[in-house]
């Protein structure tokens, strides 16, 4: 619909269509920042470009199916059936060029060995430039050995370099912010689930944490491990933030106040990884022992339906039974 309007406007209008052309574009790749959660890197322009207009089209199950579907199809986990779902959006009243969450995963198998590794972060509302900093911190995390905070403390010269770049670049383009004092934000959560014939059959799982982006194991609808987060009421508007200023992060001691987990996982277990607008919902349920699977589309099946849980999320959000935030869930069974 969109390249026929344009081809019209090419036919009688061929004075103005470069000009549009050209403006077009440069909003695709203004956009394209709120993309880059969706793997563990896009190659191509092309890439982005069907992407983007997956979800301008309303069609985003299109492009969670096929995070599924690779994480599936990449052979790790070969003596298991690993199923995989997530769901994202916004704020409601915004849109997903303001959602600053993200995510990214990979998956391994070598040596009789599986492994996946799954980054989840939470951008701060509060700090400028939030989204292009916690993507970079899952990235990082999923492309290299982290395994604990300690990680990101031995890189952290080179997590700064690279934000306070695009902080420069954008400091040419915006006057406003060349005097600025910018200090960029999120929470953070590092997730690692492996299998090893060579365990015995015992399987293993590991976490590390910053903030309140929240990990929980369930084994038959019970919750088995609730992380970092244990109760609704220690939700707050001022949780640990991993930031790319040294002095705030020694200030207020966020190297030590990162909290580790480690556990064990067996058949049909489920995992899920979410932001604290999700997150703190989920423990109000468990805590007054309400049903939390059954009334969440496709969340019993491992396989969100992207139009109807927004539906969902939107009455909740509403109804101010869930607080309107960015949202993102992430689900895992391995059976």
């Amino acid at each position: 619909m969109f390249e026929t309007i344009l081809e019209i406007l090419f036919d009688f209008f061929p004075v103005i269509i470069i000009p549009l052309y050209g403006f077009v574009i440069i909003l695709l790749f203004r956009s394209f920042n709120y993309i880059t959660y969706i793997g563990n890197r896009v190659d191509t322009y092309k890439d982005l470009k069907e992407k983007y207009e997956n979800l301008l089209n309303d069609k985003t199950d299109r492009v969670l199916e096929n995070i599924s579907k690779k994480i599936i199809a990449s052979g790790a986990f070969r003596d298991n059936r690993i199923k995989f779902s997530c769901f994202f959006t916004h704020k409601d009243g915004e849109n997903l060029n303001d959602y600053k969450d993200a995510f990214a995963y990979s998956v391994s198998s070598e040596n009789n060995e599986a492994s996946l590794k799954i980054g989840l972060s939470d951008g701060a509302t509060v700090s400028a430039f939030s989204k292009n900093w916690s993507d970079l911190l899952v990235r990082k995390y999923i492309k290299s050995n982290i395994s604990d905070i300690n990680g990101f403390k031995n890189i952290f010269n080179e997590l700064n370099e690279i934000q306070q770049k695009y902080i420069n670049t954008s400091r040419e383009n915006q006057w406003w912010l060349q005097d600025a004092f910018i200090v960029s934000a999120a929470t953070f959560l590092g997730f690692e689930i492996n299998s090893s014939i060579r365990n015995n059959g015992i399987n293993y799982w590991n976490s590390f944490s910053v903030g309140d982006t929240c990990l929980f194991q369930f084994r038959q609808n019970k919750l088995l491990q609730s992380f970092p987060m244990v109760n609704e009421e220690k939700f707050n508007n001022k949780p640990d933030l991993l930031t790319n200023n040294r002095d705030y992060n020694e200030k207020n001691d966020i190297w030590n106040k990162s909290k580790e987990i480690k556990g064990k996982w067996e058949k049909d277990d489920t995992f899920v990884l979410a932001t604290d607008g999700f997150a703190k919902w989920l423990l109000g349920k468990i805590k007054h022992n309400e049903k939390c699977f059954e009334d969440i589309p496709g969340f019993k099946e491992i396989n969100f339906r992207y139009k109807e849980t927004e539906n969902w999320i939107r009455n909740k959000q509403s109804s101010g039974e869930m607080q309107n935030d960015d949202i993102t869930i992430i689900l895992i069974q391995i059976n």
